[in-house]
């Protein structure tokens, strides 16, 4: 019998804030058990720094840049082509029962992301919200600057007296709902998993945050705190350490809940013959670099760097370069399928060279290539280069294009060479009916 495929995607979770992975606090037992039934890639990379470009190459097996639909207005969200490859699609035309479980609004169905599909509980409906938001960011401005006594004393009320939310469902409620699903559910199936609940706003108890981390920080404090993360104001922020702790701390409460997930498939039997994947979208910014969060066209480390668990079989460790452009072939493969010929990844063999990122946004194209200990960065539109070395320098604290010219010629060569292999893929799925002529159009809705 085929085997039942699970797909879990964490947001915004940092490979190097996981204990399996080295760290200091012990942030994940759940993760870690996972990872010692499987493979623990520790060198695995996403191609975006945002869920938008992320999204599209881990779910098609096709770079961003191949799809030519970056958007540069907000969202900066690159819509799913609608004919594009997609690993959902790949397995429902196999047979198997497809279904998948989220509350991101830009893998909404409003961008795409609910083809094929069966089931798609998609809990958001960004439409209004993005409509709306330019009339704030108007009103906030003029109140800044027009009348910043004002502005100051309404921005003071609203931290001491507005609860810090995003809208999301929280790990609980979606693991109610896969459990709903998993009680009925025919097989094989192919699941998709995404949570939210490492994602800013960090809210961890304040028990939780002193037994983890040592720290005492209020409630008053962590409010403040999140939204000057949310508007990346880094001057705002005192001692980055207390961020740093809520996020650890907000990632061991996640990390109970992944352990319940884990323990409804072992309750139905769904656990040992399953392929199971575990990875993240991107990663977050800690003042690394001076800045917070994540963002577009942001290729250092901290946001490229995800974690990747494949519990499928063989067991143990690997430090071969492994990009998420390879993860929906793999998972195909494992399953007993052929990858479609349109992905531009094939099966993860420790063969990767170099992993490149890309983007655009706000007019700029941006691409990056990261080998074993080399990290490129190229803005196209300014031509701006970086080069770091991380053998001697991990953290791309130094930029060493200046003095290594050579080097930077020769990762530009390989970049451009991207870029192009890039369109010609474009015109090859346009000339299939693949990709180009057909981007994603708002939907109906939100399939429950």
């Amino acid at each position: 019998m085929p085997r039942n495929v699970v797909l879990v995607t964490v947001d915004s979770l940092r490979a190097d804030r996981l204990s399996c992975m080295g760290y200091g606090r012990m942030t994940t037992p759940s993760i870690d058990a996972l990872a010692a039934d499987g493979m623990l890639y520790r060198r695995a990379f996403s191609h975006g720094s945002d869920t938008g470009n992320s999204f599209v190459t881990l779910l098609t097996g096709v770079y961003p840049g191949t799809a030519d639909v970056w958007l540069d207005e907000p969202p900066y969200n690159p819509p799913l082509p609608a004919h594009f490859p997609y690993l959902p699609a790949a397995f429902a035309e196999r047979g198997y029962h497809t279904a998948g479980f989220h509350c991101n609004p830009l893998i909404s169905s409003r961008f795409g992301y609910d083809r094929g599909f069966a089931t798609y509980f998609d809990s958001l409906d960004v439409g209004e919200a993005h409509r709306r938001r330019p009339l704030h960011k108007r009103l906030k401005k003029r109140l800044r600057f027009g009348h910043p006594r004002i502005y100051r004393g309404l921005m003071a009320v609203r931290d001491l007296v507005l609860p810090q939310r995003v809208a999301r469902v929280p790990a609980g409620e979606i693991n109610r709902r896969v459990e709903a699903f998993l009680d009925g559910a025919p097989e094989p199936f192919f699941l998709f998993v995404h949570y939210m609940d490492v994602h800013v706003p960090y809210l961890p108890s304040p028990e939780l945050l002193r037994e983890l981390t040592g720290r005492r920080i209020s409630r008053r404090r962590m409010t403040r705190l999140n939204r000057a993360v949310f508007e990346w104001r880094a001057d705002l922020v005192r001692d980055v350490g207390d961020v740093i702790a809520m996020y650890d701390a907000q990632l061991r409460a996640f990390d109970d809940h992944l352990g319940a997930f884990v323990g409804a498939l072992r309750k139905r039997g769904l656990y040992e013959d399953s392929v199971i994947a575990l990875t993240a979208d991107h990663g977050e910014q800690f003042m690394e670099h001076g800045s917070l969060k994540h963002d577009t066209g942001i290729f250092y480390d901290e946001l490229l760097h995800v974690p990747l668990i494949l519990k499928s079989g063989p067991l143990g460790t690997s430090d071969d370069l492994v990009g998420q452009v390879d993860l929906a072939p793999t998972l195909l493969a494992l399953a007993g399928l052929e990858p479609p010929a349109e992905m531009a990844g094939r099966p993860i063999d420790g063969s990767r060279a170099a992993i490149i990122a890309e983007s655009r946004a706000r007019g700029e194209r941006r691409v990056a290539v990261r080998t074993m200990n080399r990290k490129f960065i190229w803005n196209m539109a300014t031509g701006r280069t970086e080069l770091y070395d991380l053998d001697a320098d991990p953290a791309e604290a130094k930029d060493i294009s200046e003095e290594r010219r050579d080097g930077v010629e020769a990762f530009r060569a390989i970049a451009r060479e991207h870029v192009e292999a890039v369109g010609r893929k474009a015109i090859e799925l346009k000339a299939r009916g693949i990709g180009r002529g057909g981007v994603a159009r708002p939907g109906p809705g939100p399939r429950r």
